[in-house]
């Protein structure tokens, strides 16, 4: 599913766009920028990803610049950058294509389980109206027991803001840090010890 806005005079609302579907009832939602095109297979490498552990919320892929660098490999900190970002594959290395579980994953593409969302809800447009929605949300899912992961056989290109307008992301991360420090200042000692349970099995 493509969430886009039509209306040029409107600024681009992720949120308020993702939310226009919650009457559908499925068992899988996908959200997906206009901006972005995917490769051969990737919707069934996050669905057999889920298939794992029933623990799995939320699923992303490999996403590049469409200079072929690393946009994003799974979140590996509050904000959106990591440490393969604007790197060429090969200077990332193996790593970047081994399935890991990470704090977020980027909303420019994501799979979410229908338990997933039937138990944390959708996207927080009263908080987030766009940047940041995503991490929160993610956060959210982690703060559930729910896992969020990074899966490289899900490839794409993003040509990051395309589809949107630009706007001061400065509110919304002084918000993300407020309740990082607060309600989820546990997030990544959870998902380190989530990680090393599925080294553990693997």
């Amino acid at each position: 599913m493509i969430i886009e806005s039509h209306k040029k005079e409107l600024i681009f609302d992720y949120t308020h766009n993702i939310n226009f579907i919650k009457s559908i009832d499925a068992n899988y939602y996908v959200m997906m920028n206009d901006d972005l095109y995917v490769k051969e297979n990737w919707l069934n490498a996050l669905i057999e990803t889920t298939k794992q552990d029933e623990k799995i919320g939320i699923v992303g892929g490999l996403y590049f610049f469409p200079d072929g660098k690393v946009q994003h490999a799974g979140g590996m900190n509050r904000f959106i950058f990591n440490k393969f970002f604007n790197l060429t594959p090969k200077q990332a290395g193996p790593a970047l294509y081994k399935q890991r579980d990470c704090p977020f994953i980027q909303g420019a593409l994501q799979l979410i389980t229908k338990k997933c969302i039937d138990t944390i809800g959708w996207y927080d447009d009263q908080t987030f109206s766009l940047i940041c929605s995503d991490v929160e949300y993610c956060f959210r899912a982690w703060y559930n027991n729910f896992r969020v992961v990074y899966q490289p056989k899900c490839i794409a290109v993003h040509e990051e803001k395309l589809s949107r307008n630009r706007i001061d992301p400065s509110e919304e991360v002084l918000k993300l840090e407020h309740l990082f420090k607060t309600k989820y200042a546990n997030i990544y000692s959870i998902v380190k010890k989530s990680q090393e349970e599925y080294d553990n099995v693997n």
